[in-house]
C-alpha cells in the first residue's frame, strides 16, 4: 500500500511560523539542521489528534546554498514536495515508465543502490519523494489528505502514484485536510 508519509512546505523562517501553528493547537518537534542538504526542518502535528491522519507536516527552511535556497528564490514559500512510503521501491520504479512521471537526476546520487526516487512533471505543483518504508515511522501524523490544484493531465499522474491521500482540488491553491478541516497552504504560511 502506498501511503502519504509527509507534506513538505518550504518556509522563510521556522521561528516566525511556529507560534501561529501553536495557536492552532499544533505542536512542533525539535528543529533539526541538515548542513549537507542546506536545510533546517521541523515536523508539526496536532497536539491532541482527534483522528488517524495519513501524513506528517514537514516545514523546511533553507539554511544555505542548494536546491531549497534556489526553490525559495524562484518560487517563494509554499508546497515543496510530497513524501510517499512504498513497500517495495524497486517495484514502484519498474512501473514508472508508463506513469507519465519523470525521474529527477538527484535520484541517481545513490548509484547502483536505489535510495529513493524524486519525481517531477512540468506544471505539477510539487516534487514527489518516494522511498521504501513503513508510513508509521516518525512523528505523529497531521494531514489526512492534500488536495492539489487542477492542472491539465493531473488525474492520470495522481492515479499513477496510487496514493488515495493525494487528490485533485477545484481551487487554485493546494489544500491540507486535517482533523479540524481544510486549510490552504498559502493561508497557513501567511498566518
Amino acid at each position: 500500500m502506498i501511503r502519504l508519509h509527509h507534506v513538505a512546505l518550504l518556509v522563510e523562517s521556522l521561528e516566525a511560523l511556529l507560534p501561529s501553528l501553536a495557536a492552532r493547537g499544533w505542536a512542533a518537534g525539535p528543529i533539526n539542521s541538515y548542513p549537507k542538504e542546506g536545510t533546517r526542518e521541523a515536523y508539526v502535528w496536532a497536539a491532541d489528534p482527534a483522528a488517524e491522519p495519513s501524513g506528517r507536516l514537514l516545514l523546511v527552511q533553507s539554511a544555505g546554498a542548494g536546491p531549497y535556497a534556489r526553490a525559495l528564490s524562484e518560487r517563494g514559500p509554499g508546497l515543496h514536495h510530497l513524501g510517499l512510503a512504498v513497500p517495495d521501491l524497486s517495484a514502484f520504479a519498474s512501473a514508472l515508465p508508463a506513469s507519465g512521471w519523470y525521474v529527477h537526476p538527484f535520484s541517481l546520487r545513490g548509484g547502483a543502490q536505489l535510495l529513493d526516487l524524486w519525481l517531477f512533471r512540468p506544471g505539477f505543483p510539487a516534487l514527489i519523494e518516494v522511498f521504501a518504508g513503513p508510513a508509521a515511522e516518525g512523528p505523529p501524523a497531521l494531514v489526512r489528505a492534500v488536495e492539489l490544484p487542477l492542472v491539465a493531465g493531473l488525474h492520470p499522474l495522481l492515479a499513477a502514484l496510487g496514493c488515495e491521500a493525494i487528490q485533485p482540488a477545484a481551487g487554485r491553491t493546494a489544500l491540507l485536510r486535517t482533523a479540524t478541516g481544510a486549510l490552504s497552504v498559502d493561508d497557513l504560511l501567511e498566518s
